[in-house]
């Protein structure tokens, strides 16, 4: 198992450096004048040459691209962030103070998800072509289909024209006000976790209709045990394996979901950050936020892979 998990953390580390390079060198061939997207471009105008040139070397950009790229690694070796360009205070404090609400979002997401998403992939095989099994699926196609963005816009017109209520805005830690915190999280935590759950529902079935024919579960059954107890306690289990492989992946998805439901919803986590950070083109915040979201993809896939060994003792790691 030790192995294992050095072997893993070893090929993480190409894949988040390569994952962070490419970030690092988009947003260096971007379009556009970093000081006009600054000062203005009227402001950058204004500066002359040894300005200009005393403001890229403040910003660490007067050096070659890859001198930048390993000086930033380094800052990051030694835990330093940096300061946002725009913001003007440490990137530390900034993801420190939005990062719990993203976390907290796709966490309520993924628990959404498998709340609902089994329960209904569990009930549509056992009631297969059913009536019950057909409303299932037509509902998974349906939110399938049903983008994130437009979905949480209908439903902030719903907070708006039909309940007249907006939920409040602000950074608000669960610890600090509980409900109000809610609020804030849950609509975008059940708008992300729509689509996920869907997806889960459709897995939950069809591995559960393939498990249900297995030799061990028909022997379960002749042993005089009870439906619910041969699904929950032999099929289940074993069905639950691609599933929890896929709700490594969707962390990912949800993650990059995240940025577009903040923005929708005005949740100031780190997807709402990304995308101000994008436009306001904060390098070093933009680079920060992509390594911490490589490495929250890396280790939650790392983690569904140490769950298959607890779910299934056939399964060891070598």
């Amino acid at each position: 198992m030790h192995k294992y998990l050095a072997r893993r953390l070893l090929y993480a580390v190409p894949t988040v450096l390569g994952t962070t390079a490419l970030v690092f060198v988009a947003m260096r061939i971007m379009p556009g004048d970093m000081l006009a997207a600054m000062l203005g471009e009227e402001g950058a105008g204004l500066l002359s040459e040894a300005d200009r040139q005393i403001m890229l070397a403040k910003l660490g950009l007067d050096k070659p691209i890859h001198i930048q790229f390993l000086v930033w690694l380094w800052d990051i070796v030694r835990l330093d962030l940096g300061e946002s360009f725009f913001k003007g205070y440490p990137n530390a404090e900034l993801l420190a103070n939005r990062g719990p609400i993203t976390a907290q979002i796709a966490i309520m997401s993924v628990l959404f998800a498998w709340v609902v998403g089994i329960p209904v992939g569990v009930l549509a095989a056992l009631k297969r072509n059913s009536f019950l099994d057909y409303i299932a699926r037509f509902s998974t196609i349906l939110f399938l289909a049903t983008p994130n963005f437009w979905l949480a816009s209908l439903v902030v017109l719903a907070y708006v024209l039909v309940f007249d209520w907006m939920p409040p805005m602000g950074v608000v830690m669960p610890w600090e006000a509980p409900w109000q915190n809610l609020q804030i999280t849950i609509m975008p935590a059940i708008v992300l976790g729509s689509s996920a759950s869907a997806t889960i529902a459709r897995l939950t079935r069809s591995m559960l209709l393939e498990v249900v024919r297995e030799d061990y579960v028909r022997t379960a059954r002749a042993k005089g045990l009870g439906e619910s107890a041969v699904v929950v306690v032999h099929a289940l289990r074993n069905a639950l394996l691609p599933v929890i492989t896929l709700s490594g992946l969707l962390m990912g998805s949800l993650l990059g979901g995240s940025v577009v439901v903040e923005v929708a919803f005005n949740v100031p986590g780190l997807g709402a950050t990304m995308i101000a950070a994008i436009r306001e083109r904060d390098f070093l915040l933009v680079q920060n936020l992509v390594l911490i979201y490589a490495f929250v993809f890396m280790f939650a896939n790392l983690a569904v892979d140490m769950a298959y060994a607890w779910i299934d003792p056939r399964i060891h790691y070598e």
